[in-house]
Formats: structure tokens, sequence, C-alpha cells
């Protein structure tokens, strides 16, 4: 009796330390799914604060202004002979070169079999980060793209469908959104202090120059994590060093570096 009692107990110890090691594995899993939750719950709750203040609390001081603004922008207005403030005409350009980078880091980079990014990324050429938020609460790793599958092979990118991947991958591309960001910097920053001036007032008048200012830091907030997402992917040799941290805390200019200098596609 003794002997099973004690057979009995052994096999007891044996289960909870079988236990105990099965609560270990699985933990570190649940903590990381429990940061994932997190990080999407509060980029939802961004993009959701950020909609509210565009739309209930952004300035709105000179609404036919920004109607005339956006109107001037797309070429729409007849000539008049006025200047649209220089900075902030550099900003604007600067928001049709944000997407083209996030298209570069994000395709392939962050391809998820649950949520394509093309959609969300085919929006923020018209809205931004409020075209890129929801996809960016919801994507989370799923293993479909491992470090080392990056930079693609030519013939995994053939065929129409694969269009935009190819052309991110073209090194000139890159050179031609850096040559454009540094233009628009300099522009920017050669402007003179009656023109930052001005741009100082417009932001708190017109919701169009306020909100494209905000939807502006947004996405240079964005950058810096994707940023080292695709560097670990493609196994960029700067990826653990001051270089990429160097360029993450660069806004335009870093990103747009970045791209001239990571593993791209090469042709057979």
């Amino acid at each position: 009796a003794g002997k099973r009692a004690g057979d009995g107990a052994g096999a007891g110890n044996g289960r909870d330390a079988q236990s105990e090691a099965v609560r270990k594995a699985l933990e570190p899993n649940v903590i990381e799914d429990n940061g994932i939750l997190i990080g999407s719950l509060g980029l939802f709750g961004l993009w959701a604060a950020l909609l509210g203040y565009a739309f209930l609390l952004a300035p709105n001081q000179v609404p036919q202004f920004d109607m005339y603004l956006l109107r001037k922008f797309l070429n729409l207005e007849e000539p008049d002979g006025v200047s649209i403030n220089t900075v902030f005409t550099s900003l604007f350009y600067v928001m049709g070169l944000w997407p083209l980078m996030y298209t570069a880091l994000l395709i392939p980079a962050a391809k998820n079999k649950a949520v394509p990014a093309m959609p969300f990324v085919a929006l923020s050429y018209g809205i931004g980060a409020f075209g890129l938020l929801p996809f960016m609460a919801l994507w989370r790793p799923d293993g479909t793209v491992k470090a080392g599958d990056l930079p693609p092979r030519e013939e995994d990118t053939a065929g129409f469908g694969n269009v935009i991947t190819r052309g991110m991958e073209n090194r000139y591309v890159a050179y031609g959104i850096l040559a454009g960001a540094i233009f628009c910097v300099a522009s920017a920053a050669t402007a003179g202090a009656a023109s930052w001036q001005d741009y100082g007032t417009l932001f708190f008048m017109s919701r169009f120059v306020h909100v494209t200012s905000v939807d502006f830091m947004t996405l240079t907030l964005l950058a810096p994590f994707w940023m080292e997402n695709d560097a670990r992917l493609r196994r960029w040799e700067g990826a653990d060093t001051w270089k990429l941290t160097g360029l993450q805390c660069v806004p335009v200019l870093g990103p747009a570096v970045y791209l001239c200098l990571r593993p791209v596609m090469k042709s057979n």
C-alpha cells in the first residue's frame, strides 16, 4: 500500500511539473498577445481621436479659404496671381511623398493573411494616416513574411498583381522619393521667417492647414516602427546599429534615405 501511495504521489508530482512546464511555455505567448491587443486598441483609439478632432475640434475659422486652397492645389482655380504660403506648400507636397514611403515599407513587409495592406495604402494617398491607422491596428506579424524573405526574389514578383512590389523595389524610385523630400525640406527651411509666421497663423485658423499638419505629425511618429520592421525582414546590416536609429529620428528625410540604403530585389 505504501508503495502504491508513493507511486501515486510521484505521478502527481510528474503531472504538476508537466503542467508547470506547459504554463511557462505558454506565458510568453500570452504576454505577447496581450501586448498586441493593447497596441491595437491604442491605434484604434488614436484613429478615433484624430477623426473626432479633425471634424469637431480643429479650428475652422476660414472654411471658404480652405476650399480655395484645395482648388488651388488641384489646379481647379483660375490663375489669380495669388501665391500660397511656401511652408504649407512644402508640407502639402510632403504629404504626397509619405504614401509612397509607406507603400515601400508596408508592401510586402507587412503582408498578412487576414488583413491586406493594399486597400489601406491606396486610401492613404487621399487621406493619409486616417487611411493607414485601421490597418496598423488590425495588423499583427503572422509569419507570412519572415526574416530573410525580403527583398523578394524576382520570380516571386512576376505578373500584373505584383507591379507595385516591383516598383517599390526599384532603387530609382527610392532616389526619386529622396530628391522630392530634399526639395520640400529645403523649400520650407529657406522660406523665411515671414512665411513661417504666416503658416503659424494659418495653423490656428484653417482646418485644412491644421488637419494636414496633424496628419503629417502622425505619419512621422508611426514611421520608425515600420522602418525597423522592414529592416529586420531584409536583414539590413544597419538594423541593429546607430544607422537605423539615426534615420528613425529624422522626419521625412530619414525614411527616404533608408529606402535608398536597404537591400532591394536584384534582377536575374
